[in-house]
């Protein structure tokens, strides 16, 4: 196995052979989607983005076997939108200063720490400044 730029091995074909339907991400762009066909080289046609599998021949695009993660279907996919971040933020926000009453004292310093990193990267990556 190998380490790829978001620090996640990247498992060989043999590890992990992949099907059609099976759920993927890039290995380098953490794009996620579904296998639609394989081939004899290894190598996968990709649909990214939908929540379910289309028919075979309905491919974004062709990709070698070594750029493509394998997801468990338990695996939680977050948003990366900063709409949907900041959207997450301003309703943790929310509750940490407004509501505190509604987490356990563990998770609402969790919570108030993850607001704390939230804010200190910038906002085009999601957090408010």
């Amino acid at each position: 196995m190998r380490d790829t730029a978001s620090g996640t091995p990247t498992p060989t074909i043999s590890e992990h052979p992949l099907a059609p339907g099976d759920r993927i991400r890039s290995a380098h762009t953490g794009r996620v989607g579904h296998v639609v066909r394989t081939y004899n080289d290894g190598s996968v046609a990709v649909q990214w983005g939908a929540d379910t599998p289309q028919a075979e021949g309905l491919a974004d695009v062709i990709m070698p076997r070594r750029l493509l993660v394998k997801l468990d279907k338990e695996t939680l996919i977050l948003s990366t939108d900063p709409e949907d971040i900041e959207f997450v933020y301003q309703v943790l926000r929310e509750i940490v200063d407004d509501h505190p009453e509604l987490l356990p004292p563990d998770l609402h310093a969790r919570a108030t720490e993850a607001l704390e990193r939230l804010e200190s990267v910038p906002f085009s990556q999601g957090a408010q400044s």
